[in-house]
């Protein structure tokens, strides 16, 4: 979609709201010369404050400072503005940015229900302005080069996609306070925030939209259901279990303790969320899919393989590492070709793509994926796998108008 966008100056100014996550993401655009940033709002106004000094140290114009969004919105000394405010509000801040006719890119995952996302997508193309969500894997080289090959018909028509979703960080979730109840919460699922990453690769890559999903998914590692002599009252008991709180932490075999933070036992029965889960996909255009996510595998990594009618592709990316692997498999051919494709930087340079991709639109006045119908799409399908694990039962994906 093509919009009118008024000119732009040289550099495009951004403005954040999130004085946190929203603040540092526009700090890298700064860094990275792709535009200034010029403002960070946040109800904690000191928060804002500390970011902007910290901006004017490393010898940049000091971004001004707002607690209050319409205050910072009809200052209006900005060409664009980042949206990552915590998942439940991101449609109250968001809409009163597309309505002002102002580009707009929401942190995934873009709203925390279907109707929310779909009123965005509505009110974006009734402003005629410009929409992206934070899907920033869509930006990794490695994931770009994967899709330009499909599209090129090196493996014919994709048919099949197997994904895997090795999550193994030693239980960081059931560590944290925030997400120990997090199935019992619906804006804080652990299919929106974490799963939608690779649900959404896959869906790019097979080139259709999700229609129904199965579910099964249960929390059979951590919390409750685990062998005697690993919990206590509370607290593991067994000190020799490498998930013991005094024990470091491992991610690949490299130490991390910031992946610790509260650092509380994650075997206790205060928990309430799922550890794995296996889905199937059925896509519109016929071809299926399977996605399968552990968080108490020995690695942290993920592998994509998408089948076609002639031939085989595998994406293999293991977290830290600074290259994926595309593995290719033509069906005419015994010869298997193996590339190593750098992925250097914040989610294997899927960041600076993703900051590329939207600067750029708000500068030609041309939308580019990930639209706002990509994020409301994650969000349904995220929903609708939920909704399965609970129920044991097949949904159906809503269709979300294009």
């Amino acid at each position: 979609m093509s919009v009118q966008q008024p000119s732009q100056p040289a550099t495009i100014r951004a403005a954040a709201v999130g004085g946190t996550r929203g603040a540092h993401l526009i700090q890298n655009w700064q860094r990275w010369g792709l535009a200034d940033a010029v403002a960070f709002c946040d109800l904690n106004v000191s928060l804002v404050e500390a970011e902007a000094d910290a901006t004017e140290r490393e010898g940049f114009a000091r971004p001004r400072a707002f607690a209050d969004l319409d205050e910072m919105l009809d200052w209006g000394g900005f060409d664009c503005v980042v949206v990552a405010t915590g998942d439940a509000t991101h449609h109250a801040v968001a809409s009163r940015i597309l309505e002002r006719g102002i580009p707009c890119l929401v942190e995934k995952p873009m709203t925390t229900n279907l109707e929310d996302a779909c009123d965005l997508v509505r009110l974006c193309r009734a402003k005629n302005t410009i929409g992206m969500v934070g899907h920033e894997f869509r930006h990794v080289p490695a994931i770009q080069q994967a899709k330009s090959r499909i599209e090129g018909g090196l493996i014919g028509t994709p048919r099949i996609a197997i994904t895997l979703d090795y999550c193994g960080r030693m239980g960081c979730y059931w560590r944290r306070s925030r997400w120990r109840k997090s199935n019992r919460t619906p804006d804080m699922s652990l299919t929106l925030q974490k799963a939608i990453h690779q649900l959404d690769v896959q869906g790019y890559l097979m080139g259709s939209a999700p229609t129904k999903v199965y579910a099964s998914a249960g929390e059979d590692h951590f919390g409750n259901n685990n062998p005697s002599g690993l919990r206590g009252e509370g607290k593991e008991i067994d000190e020799n279990s490498p998930y013991h709180p005094s024990k470091p932490l491992y991610i690949n075999g490299i130490r991390n303790d910031k992946a610790k933070q509260d650092n509380l036992p994650v075997f206790t029965d205060d928990t309430d969320l799922h550890d794995n889960q296996a889905v199937v996909i059925d896509y519109a255009s016929g071809a299926r899919g399977t996605y399968v996510e552990c968080f108490f595998t020995p690695d942290y990594r993920v592998e994509h393989t998408i089948i076609g009618d002639r031939g085989r592709m595998v994406l293999r990316a293991y977290v830290g590492s600074p290259f994926m692997e595309l593995e290719i498999s033509p069906m005419v051919s015994t010869e298997t070709r193996i590339e190593r494709i750098p992925g250097l930087g914040s989610h294997s340079g899927g960041d600076h793509g993703l900051a590329k991709a939207f600067i750029e639109a708000v500068r030609t006045g041309v939308s580019v994926q990930p639209t706002l119908v990509d994020g409301a799409y994650a969000v349904a399908l995220c929903k609708a796998i939920d909704a399965s694990a609970e129920t044991g039962q097949p949904v159906q994906v809503p269709c979300v108008e294009r």
